[in-house]
């Protein structure tokens, strides 16, 4: 194989010399540059200078403050620095050579920040007219008319766009676009360049909407969601977590190509899918309205490598033998373009451009982006799905889809996971930034829409929330989060929020004026594979199995209070989330979707100090604001009894004065492995999570009744008393009716015994008879049959009810369903098979076949194995031909 695609290779590379009509080359692959430039807002406190206004660079460096202990001097005084911020990009593009070669940078709004003043103090060799070269090689253009050199969009301050709030992304993309003309010049880019390549769909409206046509992302985001996506964990694979199969909607490809990097991974990616431009869509969850937008895919692997030697075209002769001229490779090389050797001299002004050459050489196009897509536009309908995740540069994130290393989940002292008692440094920071964001726009909502000319560079005329807006922004940076505890790290988004909330506050004043929805930081989930495999630095490295149960977390806050925080759930009729349909997108939904359920979130107030007393923190200012953590553990039945579900979810808020927000619409695949999260091989666990073995013996609604026998004890589960009293009746035999229990009204098919479950206290007990109950996220209860009852009857019958709390309460729901009298009939139980019926479902088939062949000849059963699996039907203590006999006597019943 590797030798026919060598020849391959050597046949289309040949036929790149044939020309067009018009004389032109018929380029199959295009090559093109992006180089990524950032320093951030090092203290993000008011300036000495200007209170309007926070510290840049040079008034940080010259401070005689403590603060930030970052050493600006080396940072910014490097000499390879102090060239690519002015001059270098344009000398670069110069040496190419090429009429179409050129490249894209991104150039933060702190970095200009930061630059100019330097520049204005003719310090560290910077100088008046630093922008200049750039400014130049911009208007330097290709055969098409388009610009060699492309400054792209940004957000101002590194902003991570897939985990900040819309409305704060949009204004990042604002100031910078109000920024651009004054420092590069007329005419904004159309390209945008997201921080560390992060990037979700859930951006798109606002990138649309500020009028950006194209989006760099990383190309093994869109290969991961492809279905044949050939996935290989550790080093020499995916070093971080497996996709979500949620994510899994991108057609199966042919074609695979893998390079191991330095940084610790080999990013396997299909080729030429996902090296080529797409369209990539967001549906509004209310309106349904589609939002598109070009991705441009980052090749991964090579970017690295090209990053740190000089580089070569030899992996791209790998794959060029399956580019076309119909839809041609496109391999962009992004990187930093300010650190190691991709940001010196001998990168630039060497390997660069004997790249190019080497590129010509091959027959290939040294190009720009725009170029490109001029020259092979992309169909509207050509749609692909690109995970979230940030490319694997990233140091301890490997590209992670949950964007790990600003956003690390919750842990306990240990250091293990703790959703709902845990603290972990980044979170912290989110929640900082959640409440003082509220406050930011409360503030603009009370006092008119803010000016962005003022968000950017505030004058005497500035308002209080144009002022909030102003300190607010630095407090997005993400290298805040990325280097954590480091030096001063962990303090700055304080210190930049705190500023925020003193000039909101000025402007807000009475509350009774907040028609300010509240703020919900985007919903977050662990483990991102329940029942299925994990691994990657949140496992230690290690392969594991999720089991079936998972965690939702949020921040949420609002300036007049909340109210009430609640997670909304539905199921997906066939496990698919199709690119060609959005029914899974809206809040509407359709056929192929269920219909939404709601549980209450639990609110934590969510501790601001250093929770763990780690020595390399010091919050010598904490916040003035921090908002609430949210969270739930997801054991609804319907989803982790059995898994392989897709559940689509969201959270909805509401403050103390009724206003209303919702969180956009997420999606996960609760896959077959693991567990429930309790008792497992007929052990029963009382610990309020649904058994491992329970089998689902009927629904109605919202609620599901759930049960197992184990030869020794009947274990039943139903959903806790909140609202309403629930029960649980069990019989040998439909008998006449009696008065329903706790003078609740209507009446019950005669019991032997049932289990109550009072909604006021959360109490929960067997009555006529002894056994163990426990209610949490499910309500359990677990009697032995032989001591209650004595011999076991072939079947029992069983029926949930839940009445209306006070006496003389309702019948309100039922299981199964009833003919709405109030009143459990005897025709109104279930009815199910016990001898023979191995696991526990209303029917003995095939299923209680499988498992009993699986214990055929197994010895020493007895009751602590549960009769090994009830297989051992005489109880005899071997699983033989008796127990075949036995078990065919009840067969189909």
């Amino acid at each position: 194989m590797h030798l026919e695609r060598q020849i391959s290779s050597l046949i289309f590379t040949s036929l790149f010399i044939i020309f067009s009509a018009g004389g032109e080359l018929l380029s199959q692959v295009y090559t093109t540059y992006h180089w990524h430039l950032q320093q951030p807002i090092y203290w993000p406190e008011l300036s000495s200078y200007n209170s309007s206004t926070y510290q840049k660079g040079y008034e940080s460096m010259t401070s005689s403050s403590p603060h930030p202990e970052n050493n600006l001097r080396s940072i910014f005084g490097k000499d390879d620095r102090v060239a690519v911020y002015q001059y270098r990009i344009k000398d670069a593009i110069e040496s190419m050579g090429f009429p179409d070669a050129g490249a894209q940078i991104s150039y933060s709004g702190c970095l200009v920040e930061n630059v100019m003043s330097f520049a204005e103090d003719g310090s560290l060799g910077y100088y008046s007219g630093w922008e200049n070269s750039n400014r130049e090689a911009r208007n330097w253009l290709t055969s098409g008319g388009k610009r060699k050199l492309d400054i792209v969009l940004f957000t101002y301050h590194h902003a991570l766009g897939p985990l900040i709030d819309p409305q704060a992304l949009r204004k990042e993309i604002q100031i910078y676009k109000e920024l651009y003309p004054e420092v590069w010049g007329s005419g904004v880019s159309k390209g945008f360049f997201p921080a560390e390549l992060s990037f979700s769909e859930r951006m798109i409206p606002v990138l649309v909407q500020e009028g950006i046509e194209w989006v760099f992302v990383a190309n093994n985001h869109i290969s991961r969601a492809c279905e044949n996506f050939p996935l290989t964990l550790g080093s020499g694979g995916e070093n971080c977590t497996p996709p979500n199969k949620a994510d899994i909607q991108n057609s199966p490809q042919s074609n695979w190509f893998s390079k191991s990097i330095d940084r610790g991974c080999t990013p396997t990616n299909a080729y030429p899918f996902s090296y080529q431009p797409h369209k990539a869509k967001y549906v509004d969850p209310e309106t349904g309205q589609e939002y598109k937008i070009t991705v441009v895919p980052v090749a991964q692997a090579m970017s690295w490598t090209d990053g740190y030697q000089h580089y070569g075209t030899e992996d791209i002769d790998q794959i060029s033998w399956a580019s076309s001229t119909e839809e041609p490779i496109l391999v962009v090389l992004a990187h930093d373009g300010d650190n190691a050797f991709g940001g010196g001299f001998s990168y630039y002004m060497q390997s660069v451009p004997q790249f190019s050459q080497a590129a010509s050489n091959s027959g290939y196009k040294p190009s720009v982006v725009e170029q490109y897509l001029a020259e092979n536009p992309v169909d509207e309908d050509d749609v692909v799905h690109v995970e979230d995740g940030s490319w694997v540069n990233a140091d301890g994130d490997f590209g992670s889809p949950d964007f790990i290393n600003w956003n690390w989940p919750l842990v306990n002292q240990a250091g293990e996971f703790d959703i709902s008692g845990g603290w972990a440094e980044d979170e912290r920071n989110w929640a900082v930034i959640t409440a003082a964001q509220n406050y930011v726009e409360t503030a603009e909502q009370i006092e008119g829409s803010a000016r962005i000319e003022q968000i950017q560079s505030p004058d005497a005329s500035a308002t209080n929330s144009e002022l909030a807006w102003h300190f607010f922004l630095p407090a997005l940076t993400s290298g805040y989060m990325y280097y954590g505890s480091a030096l001063d790290m962990e303090v700055k988004p304080t210190i930049a929020c705190n500023n925020a909330v003193e000039k909101a506050e000025l402007a807000i004043q009475d509350r009774s004026q907040d028609q300010t929805p509240p703020t919900i930081w985007i919903p977050q989930q662990l483990p991102h594979n329940p029942g299925g495999k994990g691994f990657g630095p949140l496992w230690d490295y290690q392969e594991v199995q999720h089991s079936r149960d998972f965690w939702i977390w949020t921040f949420v806050s609002d300036v007049s209070g909340m109210k009430e925080v609640t997670f909304y759930y539905r199921l997906d009729r066939d496990g698919k989330n199709p690119l060609s349909s959005n029914q899974n997108e809206t809040f509407q939904g359709g056929s192929e979707v269920g219909a939404w359920r709601s549980r209450t979130m639990t609110k934590r107030t969510f501790p601001p100090e250093n929770f763990f007393n780690d020595p390399e923190i010091d919050f010598f200012e904490m916040p003035l604001v921090i908002a609430d953590q949210y969270y739930i553990h997801v054991l609804e039945p319907e989803i982790v009894a059995e898994g392989g579900v897709l559940v689509d979810y969201y959270i909805e808020a509401e403050d103390n004065k009724g206003l209303v927000e919702r969180s956009p619409i997420l999606h996960t695949y609760v896959d077959t492995g693991g567990t429930t999260g309790g008792g497992e091989d007929g052990v029963f666990k009382m610990d309020g999570l649904l058994d491992e073995k329970a089998a689902k013996i009927g629904e109605n609604q919202d609620n599901q009744l759930f049960a197992y026998w184990n030869s020794e004890k009947l274990y039943l589960a139903c959903p806790p008393a909140a609202q309403n009293d629930h029960f649980i009746f069990i019989s040998k035999q439909a008998n006449p009716p009696a008065a329903a229990p706790w003078a609740k009204s209507g009446n019950v098919s005669r019991w032997e015994a049932y289990a109550g479950c009072e909604s006021t206290n959360g109490w929960t007990g067997w009555f006529e008879a002894s056994g163990e109950t426990a209610s949490g996220d499910i309500a359990e209860a677990v009697v032995s049959w032989s001591e209650g009852f004595g011999d076991m009857p072939d079947k029992i019958y069983a029926a949930f009810a839940a009445y209306q709390t006070q006496d003389g309460g309702a019948l309100i729901a039922q299981i199964p369903s009833g003919d709405s009298d109030g009143n459990i009939d005897a025709t109104e139980l279930i009815e199910i098979p016990i001898k023979g019926n191995l696991n526990f479902d209303e029917q003995i088939d095939l299923k209680d076949f499988a498992v009993f062949a699986s214990k055929w000849l197994n010895e020493n059963c007895s009751p602590a194995n549960s009769w090994c699996s009830s297989s051992d039907l005489n109880q005899d203590g071997t699983v033989s031909v008796q127990d075949a006999v036995f078990l065919a006597g009840f067969w189909l019943e």
